[in-house]
């Protein structure tokens, strides 16, 4: 729980969802270039994706389950665009 709670501040959590909402999003990388110039997920965090579906689940009322189709999807919609970009 500490590193969950260490990577959302206070002001960024949504006190509407739960904090499986808050771990579902937690994965989400950025993307980021190389130096090799080749396309690929970053250690950082992506606050602003995060952010967004967070508040998506509490206007939308989604529930775990829906959020965690959304992330994957996410997911799965990066990993197709580093593949296409480094072609």
């Amino acid at each position: 729980m500490k590193s969950l709670a260490d990577r959302f501040e206070l002001s960024c959590r949504y006190e509407r969802v739960s904090y499986t909402h808050h771990e579902v999003v937690s994965s989400l990388k950025k993307l980021d270039r190389s130096e090799d110039k080749d396309w690929k997920l970053s250690n950082e965090t992506d606050t602003e994706k995060i952010q967004a579906l967070l508040k998506k689940a509490e206007k939308e009322k989604l529930s775990v389950r829906e959020l965690r189709n959304i992330v994957q999807e996410h997911k799965t919609n990066q990993n197709r665009e580093i593949a296409l970009a480094n072609e």
